[in-house]
């Protein structure tokens, strides 16, 4: 799985993947109900994934809709597993 968006914006999240809903990419969002309950908003931030293989593809989806994601293969992004 690629991480390709942390954001602890709702909005943004949210947006992101309705990006990539309408492109037919697969994601889902992490860490949505522990931010909630862990009352550190903003501290960790929602992580929105997709497949690896579709990683190039949700990179330019979100970049063509002026989604500020990070880049596939980036040496600063963490594993997810």
């Amino acid at each position: 799985m690629w991480v390709a968006l942390q954001s602890d914006n709702p909005v943004e999240i949210s947006f992101a993947q309705h990006c990539l809903n309408e492109a037919g990419i697969w994601n889902a969002v992490l860490d949505d109900a522990s931010q909630a309950f862990s009352g550190l908003a903003g501290v960790q931030g929602r992580r929105l994934i997709v497949n690896d293989d579709d990683a190039e593809a949700a990179h330019a989806t979100l970049t063509d809709a002026k989604v500020a994601c990070r880049t596939p293969g980036e040496d600063a992004a963490e594993p997810l597993f």
